[in-house]
């Protein structure tokens, strides 16, 4: 299912709108961090990935379908990032 008001925030987001993308941070950080703790296993190392991640999202906001799941987009951008991450620092 598709959350509308995460597509439209995305939009805003790609129109530079701040408070968007701080909507879009407090709904997903949480979930992004817990994610890359899976993954990376160290605190320090998933908070970098969770900033990279966002930091990514407002980079890469016109790559987003909006035809489908925001939280499948940021969940997958997370995921790659901490596999980046890994592969990195070899753990």
């Amino acid at each position: 299912m598709i959350n509308s008001d995460d597509a439209q925030l995305a939009a805003q987001v790609a129109q530079d709108d701040e408070d968007a993308f701080l909507t879009l941070y407090d709904r997903y950080a949480g979930y992004v961090y817990a994610l890359t703790m899976r993954i990376l296993r160290d605190p320090n190392l998933a908070e970098e990935a969770t900033q990279d991640t966002f930091l990514k999202i407002i980079n890469k906001i016109g790559d987003y379908n909006r035809t489908s799941p925001f939280k499948a987009w940021i969940f997958t951008v997370a995921y790659r990032t901490a596999i980046d991450y890994k592969r990195k620092q070899k753990i």
